[in-house]
């Protein structure tokens, strides 16, 4: 999913599939943005790292969404049919991409 895109269905549909991929009872889960505009999931690692020292690892990273916590419906099949989440990221990551910010952005 790249957010170069001008077509807003296909990214809506693209973010659906992204986040259909994730168990959210696995994990939490970071929802990113790279330097060219593609989103990325990241499963955060219990533990090793406080997460701010680990976000600083990501390769090519421009913009974090506020952390996914576990069992609360951010990724997996919940979130894909919770049509006004999947509006309101979809708004959110297009927009935190098109005024360039790095910053963290919080998910409602």
């Amino acid at each position: 999913m790249n957010l170069n895109s001008n077509n807003k269905d296909i990214l809506h549909d693209e973010l659906k599939i992204l986040l259909a991929q994730y168990d959210d009872e696995d994990g939490d889960y970071c929802i990113w943005i790279d330097t060219q505009g593609d989103v990325h999931i990241t499963e955060i690692p219990d533990g090793e790292l406080d997460r701010d020292s680990w976000f600083n690892m990501l390769p090519r990273f421009k913009v974090r969404m506020e952390t996914t916590e576990k069992g609360k419906g951010w990724v997996g099949n919940k979130a894909v049919t919770d049509e006004t989440y999947i509006e309101k990221l979809l708004e959110d990551l297009l927009e935190t991409w098109r005024n360039g910010d790095v910053v963290v952005t919080h998910l409602i």
